[in-house]
């Protein structure tokens, strides 16, 4: 272990002391910068494209691994590139593509030919899981395309400010009010009209059923507390205070131990309980209330163990009798979770372990004697892991992280302080039952009111969409038409009849359909939509610009390793122009020993992914 800390480190030191062996001002200047050219704009000559497809001369095989083909990248026109770039090595005629595999191993291919060919299309190497838009519901996948074709142009630094895409700022639309009656904003034709009225429609279902649930949940929590709920509170804090005088008498008596806390079991554990106990009064699941993730951590067990727990599982093996005990526990566990399971009277699971109040209050009521007796399960269940904890609270001291389980004070005024947080706190709830603001019991109603406003909106985008699906075939879209639906859902979004960021969907993918409009002829797009657009992509634009030579940006472990030997061919940032995403923000790094790219030879490029 030592030999191999020794090596860590020495190879660690290693890759600082090169990596810190740089001028990085003379790295910028032996770089280039490529930047989509937005607004479009003729050029006096092509000097590269990002997105779109390749144009390779034959033969030519794209290319792939395991039957799916890399993604297309870009493609650079290399008697573009200044003589001095990549040390005055590398080709200065012919052009490079890219392509690049970023699901599973990420991995570059580099193709040097001559000329351009024929363009080359493949409907398999752009797939909406590996890019930014993988969130986009499948129903929308036939408005989604390999992102257009984007000519390169060359950025330069002004007022010596650098090139390098500054992650931090804000796109400046992200930050203004959505409102579609706004001309910038609206549908530019029939796909992007049926888009808006589809997701404003998808949208105002799933909210008035939500609106229907809230208002639901918050009349559930405006019932008067049960008596038995009302009594574990008014418990808990008479015990906690039973506690806190008995910790403070055994200050006084001897130094604090872990034998000496634990001769105040009886008391902590009826405080745990109490807490069981509010958890199923209050209308938690019984889920919730069996916490089994907890009870698992007490053998070193569960999705939690590698946070929480010091020594490796079992901490109690199968053979002995802690661990026949625990075993036992777990049967019991298992018993309770499949008649859970198999009760479809009960509330979906779906929602998590405590979300539906509710129904689990409507549970009750329904069936008040199958409710008992799965909390009686719940209860027992608990009662035992305690016990099991408190018998073998010497080894889980040292074997569990500190805040998990049932983890023991550090001195007698740790376990004073915890006892009075608990009377602190049940006596704070016990005063809020009687003195509920008037404000929780207008939230029903506002829920509803919502509710029935969505309700009526759904209707109203249901007859809009029937006019637009039924349409002549030939018949032209004319924004001026729809100027009221604009105006409805402005004043629904206001009336909170949609939710906040209702129009993300319609925002992005609207965007995407403009952007092949765009890429085919600018002016198909209508000018009071273009220059908005334009404005939004030239963000992007920046966000996505390439550097070509210099050093790379980040930590590059190869790139660094391979030093001095070492010439960075493209870093290639993730983006929302194209959506090419490796990993979150991270960029793509493609790198080339020195002696390979005197011999145009790309066949042993080397990636890295920098952020």
């Amino acid at each position: 272990m030592k030999d191999f800390i020794a090596k860590f480190l020495t190879y660690n030191l290693e890759m600082l002391a090169k990596a810190s062996n740089e001028d990085p001002a003379a790295h910028d200047r032996n770089a280039v910068w490529l930047r989509a050219a937005i607004p479009a704009r003729p050029a006096a000559a092509e000097i590269g494209w990002i997105g779109g497809n390749p144009k390779l001369l034959d033969p030519f095989q794209w290319p792939g691994r395991d039957g799916q083909p890399y993604q297309f990248l870009c493609q650079i026109n290399c008697a573009s590139l200044p003589p001095s770039l990549w040390g005055g090595v590398g080709p200065r005629a012919g052009w490079l593509a890219f392509f690049a595999a970023v699901s599973g191993r990420i991995d570059v291919k580099v193709i040097h030919q001559p000329t351009l060919g024929p363009q080359r299309g493949n409907e398999r190497a752009w797939q909406k899981s590996a890019t930014g838009l993988y969130w986009v519901d499948d129903k929308y996948d036939g408005l989604l395309a390999p992102p257009p074709r984007w000519p390169l142009d060359f950025v330069h630094p002004v007022d010596g400010e650098s090139c390098v895409p500054n992650r931090l700022r804000r796109n400046p639309s992200a930050d203004a009010v959505f409102a579609i009656a706004s001309w910038e904003l609206q549908p530019i034709d029939w796909r992007t009209l049926e888009l808006l009225v589809q997701e404003a429609l998808a949208q105002s279902r799933a909210w008035a059923a939500r609106l229907t649930d809230a208002a639901r949940q918050q009349e559930a929590r405006l019932k008067p507390p049960r008596k038995e709920l009302v009594t574990a509170f008014e418990q808990l804090a008479e015990t906690a205070e039973r506690l806190r005088e008995a910790l403070a008498r055994s200050e006084a008596e001897q130094p604090f131990s872990l034998q000496s806390w634990l001769s105040h079991a009886e008391l902590v554990l009826r405080i745990r309980e109490l807490h069981d106990e509010i958890t199923l009064q209050r209308g938690g699941s019984f889920v919730a209330a069996l916490d089994k993730s907890e009870i698992e951590l007490a053998n070193g067990e569960g999705f939690l163990a590698p946070i929480w727990v010091k020594s490796k599982a079992p901490l109690f093996p199968p053979d002995t009798e802690q661990g026949r005990r625990y075993a036992g526990l777990v049967r019991l566990i298992q018993d309770l979770e499949r008649d859970i399971q198999a009760d479809v009277r009960m509330p979906s699971p779906d929602r998590g372990v405590s979300a539906d109040l509710a129904g689990w209050l409507e549970y009750r009521e329904m069936f008040p004697q199958d409710w008992e007796a799965y909390a009686a399960r719940v209860r027992g269940i608990r009662k035992l892991y305690y016990a099991f904890w408190i018998d073998n609270a010497a080894a889980l001291e040292t074997t569990m992280a500190h805040g998990r389980g049932l983890p023991p004070p550090e001195s007698w005024a740790d376990a004073r302080g915890r006892a009075e947080s608990e009377r602190d706190w049940a006596h704070e709830q016990l005063r809020r039952f009687g003195t509920a603001e008037a404000s929780e019991g207008q939230r029903p109603a506002i829920a509803r009111s919502r509710q029935q406003k969505a309700e009526a909106l759904v209707a109203e985008l249901e007859a809009v969409m029937r006019r637009i699906r039924n349409r002549q075939s030939e018949a032209a879209f004319v924004p001026d038409e729809w100027t009221a639906l604009y105006r409805l859902l402005d004043e629904r979004a206001a009336d909170q009849a949609l939710p906040e960021f209702w129009s993300t969907g319609y925002r992005v993918l609207r965007s995407e359909i403009a952007k092949q409009l765009y890429a085919d002829d600018p002016d198909a797009v209508i000018p009071a939509a273009r220059h908005p657009l334009e404005t939004d992509w030239a963000f992007d634009a920046e966000q996505a610009t390439l550097q070509i030579g210099g050093a790379p940006r980040g930590w590059c472990a190869d790139f660094i390793e391979n030093k001095p030997n070492s010439v960075m061919l493209l870093q290639f940032p993730s983006n929302n122009l194209t959506h090419f995403r490796c990993g979150d923000v991270s960029d793509l790094v493609v790198s080339i020993s020195r002696s390979d790219l005197e011999r145009y030879d790309f066949r042993h490029v080397r990636v890295d992914v920098s952020n």
